[in-house]
């Protein structure tokens, strides 16, 4: 819903500053501790995500709608994170993925139904994509779920919830990176300079 109105560069960065919702609330509410190190390098990733999304020009407020929801989004992210590693304290995550999707797959049933578009069967909106791409539906959920997998382990593995989230950004300058060679995006040079910002935030973590 962020990005189908809203401008990619400006509410993509918004809605995956999670981290720093995850740092803002496990402060004040779960009484979670953070290094000034650990600290700064979280700053530097969202720092450098930011940077290298944003394009001259582009202006926050232009679509207070979608901000919102961006906003919303980015808080969703952030309690989500925050539940799954209290849950890995106590269960597996396959456990946890299986028992998770119970809930989810009739809750998604029903807002792919609310939102279906007018004039599409509910065959159509459902599995038109596989008709056309079936490949790339089963590379993309395929790695979602390993993805969302690997999370869990890492909070398994005693992974502070801020740091795992914060790591998880340098699928950022993967994407845009991969825009400017696959697609031919612009502003390479700068946008690896960011790029190297963020992965130094990420190093940053890492050592503390």
């Amino acid at each position: 819903k962020t990005l189908k109105p809203g401008d990619l560069s400006v509410y993509y960065p918004i809605y995956r500053s999670a981290p720093l919702f995850v740092v803002i609330v496990g402060f004040f509410l779960f009484g979670h501790r953070y290094s000034a190190s650990m600290l700064a390098g979280i700053a530097l990733v969202l720092i450098g995500a930011f940077l290298l999304q944003y394009r001259p020009g582009s202006r926050f407020f232009s679509q207070p709608a979608t901000l919102t929801v961006a906003t919303l989004a980015m808080c969703a992210g952030g309690l989500v994170s925050l539940a799954d590693a209290e849950a890995m304290k106590e269960v597996e995550p396959a456990a946890f993925m299986f028992v998770q999707n119970i809930f989810l797959i009739p809750a998604m049933t029903l807002v792919m139904l609310t939102l279906r578009p007018a004039g599409h069967t509910v065959v159509e909106h459902l599995f038109v994509g596989w008709t056309r791409t079936p490949g790339r539906f089963l590379i993309a959920g395929s790695m979602s779920y390993a993805s969302y997998y690997l999370i869990l382990v890492a909070f398994k593995l005693g992974g502070d919830v801020a740091a795992v989230s914060a790591v998880r950004q340098i699928s950022i300058p993967l994407s845009v990176l991969m825009g400017c060679l696959i697609f031919k995006e612009q502003r390479l040079i700068a946008r690896l300079a960011w790029s190297l910002l963020l992965a130094v935030g990420v190093v940053v973590i890492i050592i503390s």
